[in-house]
């Protein structure tokens, strides 16, 4: 039997309180791994400004430029 199918069979058997309980750790997992992915997306910002770092000048200004040229 499967791990899930096992842990729903488990959850039908707590009373109302439990299986509560059961649903708030859940939903905590579920935010810890969406969180965990935000951060991983601010990072990726942040090495991407790490990495814009070393260009000289402004990237908003070339990309105005780059506009301007195809207008």
């Amino acid at each position: 039997m499967k791990l899930k199918e096992q842990l729903a069979k488990a959850v039908e058997t707590l009373d109302p309180t439990d299986a509560l309980m059961v649903h708030e750790l859940v939903v905590n997992l579920v935010s810890r791994k969406t969180d965990a992915r935000a951060l991983r997306s601010s990072n990726a910002y942040l090495r991407v400004r790490q990495a814009l770092r070393r260009c000289p000048g402004q990237l908003s200004v070339d990309v105005r430029e780059q506009r301007e040229d195809r207008a």
